[in-house]
């Protein structure tokens, strides 16, 4: 499962998720996300929020890589 550090950690995951992935991503079965789609969300925010992006890019990556364990 998928543990975090403390409440904050929870929601700063929710957070970011919610603000960033789901607009682009929330309509694409989870096993139809491919590449392309994660790019397109990453992309804008990669020069001006790379600290942001890198972490996005690793939740995104978990929550596909739990959802299609369980599929």
């Amino acid at each position: 499962g998928l543990e975090f550090r403390s409440a904050k950690h929870s929601a700063q995951w929710a957070t970011t998720l919610e603000q960033y992935a789901f607009p682009i991503l929330g309509s694409i079965p989870v096993d139809e996300v491919a590449l392309r789609h994660v790019v397109k969300v990453l992309e804008p925010m990669w020069i001006t929020k790379t600290e942001t992006a890198k972490r996005l890019r690793g939740r995104i990556e978990t929550v596909l890589n739990l959802s299609l364990i369980h599929i």
